[in-house]
């Protein structure tokens, strides 16, 4: 969706516009999908967006007075969804490694199999700060997300998305340590082995010295 007008099957509904409710009709009896594609601005508060046929109630009724039966699928697949600069966020993506929450949607698909469920995610939205090796600096938005499915009873079918978003920055570094400083960590882990060694060896002796003892 975005502000001009709302994608619906493979024509652009312009709200100026008249609503072509035959050729709604049509689409409605071949079970046709749509191919929802824009950019929103949401405020930086708890909120939600969504998905449904609340701004469609008067074409919705004309399709009932004349005797069809709807069947609300709300089967979907999220090809993609995102916060922030796309930009940025093809910069991060092809310089830095740590990428799994940027677009954890990507590609989801759920399945409607009873004809009307509310689907709802829920969204955690992280302020985030990449700097690269030349100290640029990108800021995107990356997001953690649960969901659940439920069916919609009397209710219009919906996907929903639910979003928070935290207080809390995250800052990612890219940076490349020197030859000295790589030395030290391994020397540090050669240490660091040797001294759990001694350790599991005088344990080993105190053990067996208690055995001899014994006998």
């Amino acid at each position: 969706m975005n502000n001009e007008g709302k994608l619906i099957g493979d024509f652009i509904y312009d709200k100026n516009e008249k609503i072509n409710v035959e050729k709604i009709e049509e689409m409605f009896i071949k079970g046709e999908g749509c191919n929802l594609i824009g950019k929103f601005t949401i405020r930086r508060t708890p909120g939600n967006f969504h998905l449904s046929t609340h701004a469609f109630g008067d074409t919705i009724k004309q399709l009932l007075f004349r005797g069809n039966i709807l069947k609300y699928n709300l089967s979907h697949t999220i090809n993609h969804l995102s916060f922030g600069n796309d930009n940025n966020i093809s910069i991060i993506k092809s310089k830095f490694n740590n990428i799994d929450f940027i677009t954890p949607l990507d590609n989801k698909f759920n399945l409607d199999e009873i004809d009307g469920k509310i689907f709802e995610y829920y969204l955690n939205i992280i302020p985030t700060e990449y700097i690269d090796l030349e100290k640029n600096k990108y800021n995107i938005f990356q997001f953690t997300v649960n969901n659940i499915n439920i069916q919609s009873g009397m209710l219009i079918p919906t996907i929903f998305f639910r979003f928070n978003i935290s207080p809390i920055l995250l800052r990612y570094t890219h940076f490349i340590t020197n030859q000295f400083e790589s030395w030290i960590n391994v020397c540090a882990i050669i240490g660091g082995l040797f001294t759990l060694m001694s350790i599991f060896n005088s344990i080993m002796l105190k053990i067996f010295k208690k055995d001899k003892i014994k006998k």
